[in-house]
């Protein structure tokens, strides 16, 4: 007797299916196919031939194979793809919840800032020191900062401000700006830069800045073109 087995788990769907080939040269050539779910079991025994014989054998063979790539493409595979989308919506519904409180704070930390940002704009423009004119945060258009869509960039102009010491800003580089005392994420796994717009000595000047790389302004290499103002 000649006995060969195939067998295929499925975790997600607790589902096996198995098939045994039995050859004896008294009964012939048998294919038994099962289906357990749980405690739930499917059996079905085909006579493949009342006789050994090689071309049954062969059938025999090819069978399970078959049968199993019909169930993964009619059942598992659109089970699993199913499952995976469910498990990613939740990773965006469980991240939204995440961005949206972490929003929230923000808006808060900048309302508590405002007061002492305006105090340091007034003691900033005393001396001509750094005032912070604009400041934007996000998925920024290299030439057309001022255009930017109101939902991939957030105004950070009063939490840079509030961090202004002494005529000058410097913050070491991070991970992520959104992490900053009055930032967020307003754009969530996108390319993300700050632009700044300010003021030193009465004159303008600009940069942008990645997302990674730190803040130290004022600078000489950021002064605009006719950039000195009355």
């Amino acid at each position: 007797m000649l006995i060969l087995g195939f067998t295929k788990k499925i975790p997600d769907r607790q589902l096996m299916f198995n098939s045994t080939l039995k050859v004896n040269s008294k009964t012939g050539v048998y294919l038994i196919l099962r289906g357990e779910r749980g405690r739930q079991k499917c059996e079905l025994p085909i006579l493949m031939s009342s006789f050994v014989d090689v071309a049954a054998i062969g059938y025999a063979a090819v069978i399970p194979l078959t049968v199993y790539a019909a169930i993964h493409s009619l059942l598992i595979f659109p089970y699993l793809k199913q499952q995976q989308e469910l498990r990613l919506q939740k990773r965006k519904e469980e991240q939204k919840k995440r961005l949206d409180a972490r929003r929230e704070a923000a808006i808060l930390e900048v309302n508590l800032m405002t007061s002492a940002a305006e105090q340091s704009i007034e003691s900033e423009q005393r001396v001509q020191g750094l005032v912070i004119v604009k400041a934007l945060y996000g998925r920024l258009q290299t030439m057309q900062q001022s255009d930017t869509a109101e939902d991939v960039v957030i105004n950070v102009t009063v939490p840079l401000q509030h961090q202004v010491k002494n005529s000058s800003l410097k913050i070491a580089g991070i991970i992520s700006k959104a992490e900053m005392p009055g930032f967020y994420d307003p754009c969530y796994g996108e390319e993300k830069s700050l632009y700044i717009r300010y003021k030193f000595h009465n004159a303008l000047h600009h940069v942008t800045i990645a997302d990674n790389e730190p803040i130290h302004i004022p600078l000489q290499a950021h002064l605009m073109t006719s950039g000195v103002t009355s």
